[in-house]
Order: structure tokens, then C-alpha cells, then sequence
């Protein structure tokens, strides 16, 4: 798998750069990814439409569930801006709503990770989807009901601190200065006075705040812990927070399509993350959904039909198009764990399909 040059994506305050590894390849940017694969072409799959493809993979968490976590999470943010303390109890109802589903859907389907986006406030969506994403790794890692419950409580205040930090750094268009860039590194700080405050937190949340910026080479932040120093709950959500803050897009940048921020939390599993949360998160995701398009390398194109769990940048696949752009007179399938020397370098947008060779 070829390296990405990445730090032309990524803020500092989101992830640390990584050193620029052979040339900039084009990255194809996705909006409403499912949508957008969607469209035309519904007899690919001998006859069958996309749309009700894709409406077979059940979601985690429903639409009414997360607009209600998200709701909730500007509630507790609204009380801390206004000097209160935080009341843990509505959220871990709450939590228990989302642990329901989840453990519910989890066994019917992959993770679609391009159904995590939303177009609702950044700050609040972003906990709701870390939550989701640290749940779906706790759950691969065996976690208990009870320890579940924790992380995901975590992973949701997981950026209080955020609210002290001020509006016109966070989404500041163009590069942050020394000054301003110290003051971001200040939120796990702040996000963990918050948590202290409130006498129902556990220290798992406590930990959650203050160190989901922490690395495993000791080069993060506020403590400069390294490796075993880390709490495992902090490394979980550390990975989620990376992965849905890359796949967002931001006023300073566009956002990452999921396999460009898989390959980035990969690049860094070494330096950066616990690289048995890595292995998990990569397992229990599908960064080729069901109904996507995708380019191979041999220049075919072609549609993914099903995932492999345990090879999840190795999916089932129907081609569409050979590599001189003919349509194929029968569709073929392939299961590319069996076909070494094809693998996929990129999605294709659906409207492509519309002007293929006939």
C-alpha cells in the first residue's frame, strides 16, 4: 500500500503532522458518499437497484437517536459556556439508548463509515460520531456492558475543554500561529476541569479528556505520555476522534475520503496510536461500502457487492468497466482476497457511469 503525502489536509490540532512520503496523489473527495453512488446505472447488478442494496445494511444508530444525542451534546455544551456544571445522568441515559442500538445492528453489518457524516454543527455531531466509532472498537475488543458504558461517556464529553478555547481559532481558515496553535493544545486541560467539577464522572471520562491527544511516542499532549502510559479507554478514542475529524470537512480544509484517513491512521500506528486499536478499528469497518464504486488498479472499475470482515481493503466486487474503458458484456464477479495482484487505489463518483463506453 503506497504512502500519502497528507500534511497538505491536516491541522495541526487535529493530528501531528507525518513526514511527506513520495509524491501529492490526487484524492478524490466524497459528499454524500451513499447518494452519490446511488445514482444511475440501477441495473448494474443484474437488475437489481442500488438504492435497495444499500438499504439492506441496517444503520448502528438510528437518524431520531443521533439527532437527539446531538441535541444533547449542545445542551451540555450550552451549560458549560454558561458557567454550569455538567450533569452526566441525561447523557448516560442517553448512552444507554445508543449502546441498545448498537450492540442491536452491530451483527448485521458493517460499519458504513461515510453514514457517520452529517451536515449539523461540526462540535456536536463530531462527539456523537466518536462515541459511535469508539463503541464499535470497544465492542471488537470485548468490553463489558458496564466498561462500554464508560468509554462511551468518554468519548462524548471527550472535547469539552473545546468551549474555552474560543470560536475564531477553531475554525480559523488559515494557518494557526505558535500562540494560537498552544492555546488549542490547552483543550484536553480545560475539558477535564469541566469533568472534574461534575461528582457523578468517572475517571474513566476524567482520562478520556485529558489524554485523547496523548501518542505513543511521547510527542502528544498535555502530559507527553508514551506507549502503557496511555489509558487504553484515552487510545480508543483517540483513534476515533483522528479518523472523524479527518473525514469532516473544515473551514481550514476539505475533508479526507474514509480510505485516505484510514491510510493516514495507518501511517501513524507505529508512532501515534496503539497499533492493536488500530488492527481492531481497521477490522470492524468497511472503508469500501456495499454500492460504492471503486478503480482498480489495472484501470478497471468496478462496484463493491460485499465486504470482507476481516480484509476490509480486500472486498467482493462486480466489474463494470475493463482498463480501456469498455463496458464488460457480463457482469464479473471477484473476491479480491483471492486476486493478489488487483486492489483498489480510489473511489469513482457514480455520474462517471453516465458517459462509460456502451
Amino acid at each position: 500500500m503506497g504512502l500519502i503525502a497528507i500534511d497538505k489536509f491536516i491541522r495541526e490540532d487535529l493530528v501531528e503532522p507525518f513526514p511527506k512520503l513520495g509524491k501529492q496523489g490526487k484524492v478524490v473527495y466524497l459528499r454524500d458518499f451513499e447518494r452519490e453512488n446511488l445514482i444511475h446505472k440501477r441495473d448494474l447488478l443484474q437488475g437489481k437497484n442500488l438504492e435497495e442494496l444499500v438499504s439492506e445494511i441496517p444503520s448502528l444508530v438510528s437518524k431520531e437517536t443521533r439527532a437527539a444525542a446531538i441535541r444533547l451534546v449542545e445542551e451540555v455544551c450550552r451549560h458549560v459556556r454558561m458557567g454550569k456544571t455538567v450533569e452526566s445522568e441525561p447523557v448516560k441515559n442517553m448512552i444507554k439508548d445508543i449502546l441498545d442500538e448498537i450492540l442491536n445492528n452491530y451483527k448485521k453489518a458493517m460499519v458504513r463509515l461515510a453514514a457517520l457524516k452529517s451536515f449539523d454543527e461540526y462540535t456536536f455531531t463530531h462527539s456523537v460520531n466518536v462515541t459511535v466509532l469508539s463503541v464499535v472498537m470497544g465492542i471488537e475488543l470485548g468490553l463489558s456492558r458496564k466498561e462500554l458504558e464508560e468509554l462511551a461517556l468518554g468519548a462524548m464529553f471527550h472535547d469539552l475543554g473545546k468551549i474555552k478555547i474560543g470560536y475564531q481559532i477553531l475554525n480559523k481558515q488559515g494557518s494557526l500561529t505558535s500562540k494560537e496553535f498552544e492555546r488549542i493544545k490547552k483543550h484536553p486541560l480545560e475539558g477535564y476541569k469541566i469533568v472534574m467539577n461534575d461528582p457523578e464522572s468517572s475517571e474513566i471520562t476524567k482520562l478520556v479528556a485529558r489524554h485523547h491527544h496523548e501518542r505513543q511516542d511521547g510527542t502528544g499532549y498535555p502530559d507527553g505520555l508514551k506507549e502503557d502510559q496511555i489509558n487504553n479507554y484515552a487510545a480508543i478514542v483517540a483513534v476515533a476522534d483522528v479518523y472523524d475529524a479527518l473525514t469532516a470537512d473544515r473551514p481550514y480544509r476539505k475533508a479526507l475520503a474514509p480510505y485516505e484517513a484510514m491510510k493516514t491512521i495507518i501511517v501513524g500506528s507505529k508512532r501515534h496510536f496503539n497499533q492493536k486499536i488500530v488492527e481492531t478499528f481497521l477490522d470492524s469497518m468497511s472503508i469500501y461500502p456495499q454500492g460504492s464504486f471503486v478503480r482498480l488498479n489495472t484501470g478497471e472499475m468496478a462496484i463493491v457487492t460485499r465486504t470482507n470482515r476481516k480484509a476490509v481493503i480486500r472486498p467482493v466486487i462486480k466489474l463494470l468497466v475493463d482498463g480501456s474503458g469498455e463496458k464488460f458484456k457480463e457482469s464479473v464477479e471477484i473476491d479480491l482476497l483471492t486476486q493478489p495482484h488487483r486492489y483498489i487505489t480510489g473511489y469513482v463518483n457514480g455520474e462517471f457511469f453516465k458517459d462509460s463506453k456502451q
